[in-house]
């Protein structure tokens, strides 16, 4: 998956959509978050 954040620096970091240091931060946190599942969604155990 590619995520484009728009003005998410005010302006700053790296112009461009070539990978750098802020888009593996900003990947860390979303490997850190957690995400409510509806139980309708959950696999049978």
């Amino acid at each position: 998956m590619n995520f484009l954040l728009r003005h998410a620096l005010d302006g700053g970091g790296v112009a461009s959509l070539h990978l750098d240091a802020q888009a593996k931060t900003y990947a860390q946190v979303l490997l850190d978050m957690d995400i409510p599942v509806p139980e309708g969604l959950l696999p049978d155990s």
